[in-house]
């Protein structure tokens, strides 16, 4: 409650969301008591607000840990994480993001509860930058927490909860906190549906997108995908930065077409089922050594095909090359009963000077060229040149 009241103060639009906030924030202690009931007694025992370091010791997490890790295992929105992870860090003035805000609320909301438990002022040395992150005043913590305690009466009426004669405030917000449990779950249940709607709808989109670009035999990139590596690898902007916004400088860039040796001998003598068993075999193999700055994709038929950047000279490209032609010389695939050695040929260029889409496609053709010349010389074999 006092979440909410803050993010109202505070001119927020996501008031119920720091309502659900202060919700998920409070059953920390709730699971601590689940997961270790003897050290979290023994542990609160000594002082009812330990810090994250104290928990740490005791129980081997802390309770702020724990809720994460739970909220995120159950589904709940990314932001409630994402605000719930920054209470871990210092709060600043300017992630004014809704998680950010959040995150402030969330550090006043416990700070007004502990005022109102009688617990002092402590050591909650972010405080004051939440309240200046927030644009409130000074005051309005104590505000909150002797409001929340003049109108006891109120929120007991409200949340169905008997007070008695004599006021406990530990005993009312615990009851109070399990009876918020049932009260918001309405609200906890439409925000998450909204959510897994919207996942649902980015996950089709990304499954469309992926089938699109994927070759569904070996799992590799297909040849649509390796022309968007392309384009990405050659498109330079006037500021020196690449399609993804990356900052290239003098990088170079070097393309291996790779071909399966004698492929068709083994369509025709074992069948297409074994073929294809070999395809799966050699991309497999292909994607165990592609390294960092390296893409490989499968081209069309037995042929794949790898993009490298930043390579310093043909003895590092041939280095690339002999890494790939070993690999898959080591396979045994079996089909059906039958083990089939597989060996391929490699045709690679590498260019230091600056690179566009017509160079692109001439490096692919020379790359090409190298394959063949790396067949007639015997096959399971690497050809390499410098482009240009």
């Amino acid at each position: 409650i006092a979440c909410r009241e803050l993010a109202g103060l505070a001119q927020l639009r996501s008031a119920p969301e720091a309502f659900l906030m202060g919700l998920f924030d409070g059953m920390g202690q709730m699971l601590s008591c689940f997961v270790r009931p003897e050290e979290y007694r023994s542990m609160i025992a000594v002082d009812p607000w330990p810090s994250a370091e104290v928990e740490r010791e005791h129980l081997g997490f802390a309770v702020t840990e724990l809720v994460h890790s739970a909220l995120a295992s159950w589904g709940v929105p990314e932001l409630y994480t994402d605000a719930l992870g920054l209470t871990r860090e210092p709060i600043g003035t300017t992630d004014r993001s809704e998680s950010g805000d959040l995150a402030a609320v969330l550090v006043l909301g416990r700070h007004a509860t502990r005022l109102l438990l009688g617990g002092g002022h402590g050591d909650f040395h972010d405080a004051d930058a939440a309240t200046a992150a927030l644009g409130l005043d000074h005051e309005v913590v104590d505000t909150i927490a002797a409001t929340l305690g003049v109108h006891l009466n109120d929120l007991a009426a409200t949340l169905d909860v008997d007070l008695g004669a004599e006021v406990d405030y530990q005993a009312v917000l615990n009851s109070a906190r399990a009876q918020l449990i049932f009260t918001s779950l309405q609200m906890a249940e439409e925000s998450v549906q909204q959510t897994e709607q919207i996942q649902t709808l980015e996950s089709e989109h990304e499954s469309l997108r992926r089938d699109a670009t994927t070759d569904r035999l070996t799992g590799l990139p297909n040849r649509a995908a390796f022309e968007s590596m392309m384009t990405d690898a050659v498109s330079r902007d006037p500021g020196g930065r690449n399609a993804r916004g990356e900052r290239i400088e003098n990088e170079s860039l070097a393309i291996a077409m790779i071909d399966i040796d004698h492929f068709k001998k083994v369509n025709d003598t074992y069948g297409h089922r074994a073929g294809d068993d070999v395809l799966v075999a050699v991309g497999g193999a292909l994607r165990s050594v592609t390294r960092r700055k390296e893409s490989i994709a499968r081209y069309g038929g037995e042929e794949f095909v790898l993009i490298a950047n930043g390579l310093d000279g043909l003895g590092t490209l041939e280095s690339v090359c002999e890494r790939i032609r070993r690999e898959v010389e080591a396979l045994s695939v079996d089909c059906e009963g039958v083990t089939l050695t597989v060996t391929v040929s490699v045709g690679a260029v590498l260019t230091d000077g600056p690179v566009d889409e017509r160079i692109g496609g001439e490096m692919i053709a020379a790359a090409d060229r190298l394959l063949y010349e790396a067949k007639r010389g015997g096959r399971n074999a690497v050809a390499i040149d410098r482009f240009g």
